[in-house]
């Protein structure tokens, strides 16, 4: 005679390769767990690390869902079905924003977004627009690359920029800007203490250690708590516009699912006010 407990109870897989209680883990789950070229070896022991693993994930959930209170349990159940609301919702309103969503942003709306929110951009540290250059003291030609330097005018850019290869350390691309820090952290000399001295605005400065010599022109400069230069932040705007059309296209959409099914009779809110 069968006992009514035993229509409950979980039939075995065919190909089950442990239990753990009325849970049984089937050997095709782990097919796609072990890469087909695996050593003979290999393959065992991640098959038995996977099933120890599974085991005793089982084992801790059965013996939770037995000392947990049943309040407590509730409360896992609402936590673990408003996750899987938010990932379909999520998945959904991505898929369907991703369609509409324009991610081409021209230079005039960024800069009307710059001009209008300026007061915000403020710069939390000191940037520049450097160029540099280490040479070996030894270099035979020293004396003339530092007039190149200087001037660098356009035959005197594509000079050094051929010669490159016989520096240390060079950037001759003074039209981005960079953090103070970091020209501190390339240029040895160029210390905290001094940095307020030798990177000032349209300076040339020539520095030297043991081996090498620095030469070393701002071309601009832009401290702490002054407005920062929209070259310098253009992509951070960029990415406040392209958040901001995300967040209203995801406005309109659940605004529009909401119309539709109220217009549809797929929604609709009962009044329960007593009547007289």
């Amino acid at each position: 005679m069968t006992t009514g407990c035993q229509y409950f109870k979980k039939e075995q897989p065919i190909d089950a390769i442990a239990r753990v209680n009325d849970d049984y883990l089937p050997a095709s789950y782990l097919k796609n767990l072990i890469p087909i070229d695996t050593k003979a070896e290999d393959s065992m022991l991640l098959a038995q690390t996977y099933i120890n693993r599974w085991a005793t994930e089982k084992l801790l959930i059965d013996r939770a869902m037995i000392n947990l209170s049943a309040d407590k349990q509730q409360e896992l159940e609402n936590l673990i079905n408003q996750y899987r609301q938010d990932l379909y919702t999520r998945a959904y309103k991505d898929a369907i924003i991703s369609q509409s969503l324009d991610t081409v942003i021209s230079e005039k709306t960024l800069d009307s977004f710059y001009q209008q929110n300026i007061n915000n951009f403020r710069l939390n540290e000191d940037i520049l627009q450097i160029r540099f250059a280490q040479l070996p003291k030894s270099h035979s030609a020293l004396k003339s690359l530092t007039e190149n330097f200087k001037r660098y005018n356009h035959k005197d850019s594509k000079l050094l920029d051929s010669l490159s290869i016989q520096f240390f350390k060079y950037n001759f691309n003074d039209s981005i800007w960079v953090k103070a820090v970091d020209v501190i952290n390339v240029i040895t000399p160029v210390t905290i203490e001094n940095k307020d001295e030798v990177l000032k605005k349209s300076q040339f400065s020539q520095l030297e250690d043991s081996l090498s010599v620095y030469l070393i022109f701002v071309k601009d400069k832009r401290i702490r708590n002054e407005v920062a230069p929209l070259r310098y932040i253009r992509e951070t705007i960029r990415q406040i516009v392209l958040n901001k059309r995300i967040s209203e296209l995801n406005k309109k959409l659940e605004t529009d699912i909401t119309k539709d099914a109220i217009k549809n009779k797929q929604f609709e809110i009962y009044n329960h006010e007593n009547k007289n």
